[in-house]
């Protein structure tokens, strides 16, 4: 678990369920789609027990109460991981919420051996891909209710700076380059 200030980042577990699935929902709500549409992405973005073991799940809390969160799942190519998700609460968009959770995924991936991460994102909050570094590809698959808009992203990570004594590799800052 990752504590700064009123900030905590941990491990999702079976108990967070609910809590994942409302926050999954009411980010994707945030950018204006439909309610047929939102109907139909329900099923995706419903979390279980199951799911939750299986997928490498952080939390962020803000003040003790839920922020946001992202998934890390091993990709399909060796070294390649995928950001199975990565929502922010409307309330704590613009807050640093967002990048706090991207430099622990991107910590997550490289304690797991991966140099490249692929995300499917919605065209929305896209720009913060493109602002990590990533690159746009074409869609690797295409759920029945995502827009056919829905970008790709691709992308290669790296130390920013060489760690040094006055600024330890703990403290060194992650980013996704481009691939």
């Amino acid at each position: 678990m990752e504590k700064t200030a009123d900030l905590c980042l941990r491990r999702a577990g079976e108990e967070d369920c609910e809590r994942l699935s409302a926050i999954a929902f009411t980010a994707k709500a945030h950018w204006g789609y439909d309610a047929a549409f939102m109907e139909a992405c329900r099923a995706e973005l419903t979390f279980d027990a199951g799911r939750v073991k299986a997928e490498h799940i952080v939390i962020a809390e803000r003040g003790g109460a839920p922020a946001g969160f992202y998934s890390l799942l091993p990709g399909e190519a060796p070294g390649c991981g995928e950001v199975g998700d990565m929502f922010v609460l409307p309330a704590h968009m613009g807050k640093g919420i967002g990048r706090a959770l991207m430099e622990d995924l991107i910590r997550a991936a490289r304690t797991r051996g991966m140099t490249r991460l692929e995300v499917d994102a919605d065209p929305m909050p896209a720009p913060s891909m493109r602002g990590w570094g990533s690159r746009v590809l074409p869609p690797r698959r295409q759920p029945p209710f995502r827009a056919a808009s829905c970008p790709a992203f691709t992308g290669r990570f790296r130390q920013r700076h060489k760690p040094t004594a006055a600024r330890p590799i703990a403290k060194a800052r992650p980013a996704i380059l481009p691939a």
